[in-house]
C-alpha cells in the first residue's frame, strides 16, 4: 500500500510549470512547488513549497513532512487494501462489528 501511495505522490509531485492546464484550472503565479510534495484539495498555493512537505489551506501552509504524513497514514490503515471483493467485505465487517441477518441467525 505504501509503495503504491509513494508512486502516486511521485507522479503528482513533479515541479509545476506555468502551462499546466490549457483551461486555466491550475495557474502558476511564479511559485515553485518542490518535489515529493502533497498539496491539499482546494488549497491555494501563494508561496514556495519546499521539497518533502504537506501543505494545506487558503493560503497553503506547510503542516508536516511527507515522511511524517505517510507514517501517520500507515498507523491508521486497516491493512486490507490488497484484498478483493467478498474477502475485503468480510474483514471490514469483522473490524467494525457488523453482522448480517444471515450470520445473526446462526
Amino acid at each position: 500500500m505504501i509503495r503504491r501511495l509513494l508512486a502516486v505522490i511521485r507522479f503528482l509531485c513533479r515541479e509545476v510549470r506555468a502551462k499546466l492546464n490549457p483551461l486555466g484550472y491550475a495557474r502558476s503565479i511564479g511559485v515553485t512547488i518542490g518535489s515529493r510534495v502533497i498539496i491539499g484539495a482546494g488549497s491555494v498555493v501563494t508561496r514556495e513549497i519546499p521539497d518533502n512537505s504537506v501543505a494545506v489551506g487558503v493560503p497553503a501552509k506547510v503542516i508536516k513532512t511527507v515522511d511524517v504524513y505517510l507514517e501517520q497514514m500507515q498507523k491508521k490503515s486497516l491493512k486490507c487494501g490488497h484484498l478483493k471483493g467478498l474477502e475485503k467485505e468480510a474483514v471490514l465487517k469483522r473490524i467494525f462489528g457488523i453482522t448480517t441477518k444471515a450470520s445473526a441467525l446462526k
